[in-house]
């Protein structure tokens, strides 16, 4: 049980650390961002991934820039980008997302379950 619980929390963690991707997601507008540039995370690990920075045009014709949070593999500049954005920050639109949410929840409800499940054990005792 205990193997259980910290897989549990595990994947809540996963969801309190995608946060504030999560909350850009659902709430952010809608754009198409341009890839300025890409990089290895960890040059060392390629196997970490990239990083990509790129700019947008909102709805209303301002601009921004920024760090394109969840694009995976490496983009050549000026490649265009499917992306939500809240304020600076900028996500790719992907389900991986919502499937972090889900993730999260489930591992969070499943926790409150447990709890549950003792403490009435314990108070039944």
């Amino acid at each position: 049980m205990t193997a259980v619980i910290v897989v549990l929390v595990g994947f809540a963690g996963i969801g309190l650390i995608s946060a504030p991707s999560i909350v850009t997601y659902y709430r952010g507008e809608p754009v198409t961002a341009r890839v300025r540039d890409c990089w290895l995370r960890n040059p060392d690990r390629p196997r970490y991934g990239y990083i990509c920075a790129g700019t947008w045009i909102f709805g209303d014709g301002r601009s921004g820039a920024g760090i394109l949070d969840g694009v995976t593999g490496d983009h050549r500049s000026g490649q265009n980008i499917a992306v939500r954005v809240r304020g600076d920050r900028a996500v790719s639109d992907s389900p991986r997302w919502p499937a972090y949410l889900g993730l999260a929840l489930a591992a969070v409800a499943s926790l409150l379950a447990i709890a549950y499940r003792a403490a009435r054990r314990r108070i039944g005792s």
